[in-house]
C-alpha cells in the first residue's frame, strides 16, 4: 500500500529477453509512485546469442554469455516462472514456477520472443540441432566432444580421405590448434 492506502498498480512484463529486460531497465526508475514492476521469465538470466558458437567451440565459458536479470534491474521484481494463461478480463497472469500462482496486472507487456523453428527448411528438424539457448550450446559441444572421442577409439576407413582431411583442417584452422589428428599425423602436415 502507498501512503494514501491505495493499492499498488502492477505493470507486468512477460519475457526476459532483450526486449523485456531493456523495457524493465527503462521503466523501473520512471514509473510514477504507486506502481510496481514485475518481470516474468522462464530463465533468471538473459543470453547473448551471438556468442553461443564460441561456447560450443569452448573459446569462452558458458557464464560469459549470460547476465542475471537481478543484476540488470534493481528496483523491480523478477519472477522465474512459465506463464500458462493470461486472463485479460480478470487482468491476471497465471504461472507455474516453484508452484502455481496468479499475478494481477493493471498494464501488461508481452515481450516473449520466439523459439527456434527448425521446420522452416525441409528436413532441418531431422538433421540439425538448434543453437538458441545456453543449453543448446552445451548439448552441441558435448555431442561434438563425444563424437570426436568415439572416432579416436574406433578408427573408421573413410571412403574419401581428401574430403575427411579437408574437414579436419577446417576444424583445426577454426580453433588454431593441432589437436585433431587424421591418420595418426596432424592434419595438414607437420
Amino acid at each position: 500500500m502507498t501512503s494514501s492506502q491505495t493499492p499498488l498498480k502492477n505493470l507486468v512484463i512477460v519475457g526476459g529477453g532483450f526486449a523485456g529486460i531493456t523495457l524493465a531497465q527503462q521503466l523501473e526508475h520512471r514509473l510514477p509512485p504507486g506502481w510496481k514492476l514485475t518481470l516474468v521469465s522462464q530463465e533468471n538470466f538473459i543470453t547473448y546469442n551471438p556468442l553461443l558458437p564460441e561456447v560450443v567451440g569452448a573459446s569462452i565459458l558458458p557464464g560469459h554469455v549470460i547476465a542475471p536479470h537481478r543484476q540488470m534491474i534493481h528496483c523491480s521484481n523478477v519472477c522465474m516462472a512459465q506463464v500458462t494463461e493470461i486472463d485479460y478480463e480478470a487482468k491476471q497472469v497465471h504461472y507455474l514456477g516453484e508452484g502455481s500462482g496468479v499475478l494481477p496486472f493493471d498494464q501488461l507487456v508481452l515481450a516473449c520472443g520466439v523459439n527456434a523453428n527448425l521446420d522452416l527448411v525441409k528436413g532441418m528438424s531431422q538433421h540439425a540441432l538448434p543453437l538458441k539457448t545456453l543449453g543448446d550450446a552445451l548439448f552441441l559441444r558435448n555431442r561434438i566432444v563425444s563424437r570426436l572421442e568415439q572416432a579416436e577409439l574406433q578408427p573408421v576407413l573413410v571412403p574419401r580421405p581428401l574430403e575427411a582431411a579437408r574437414l579436419v583442417r577446417l576444424v583445426e584452422d577454426r580453433h588454431g590448434r593441432r589437436r585433431i589428428r587424421c591418420g595418426g599425423a596432424p592434419a595438414g602436415g607437420p
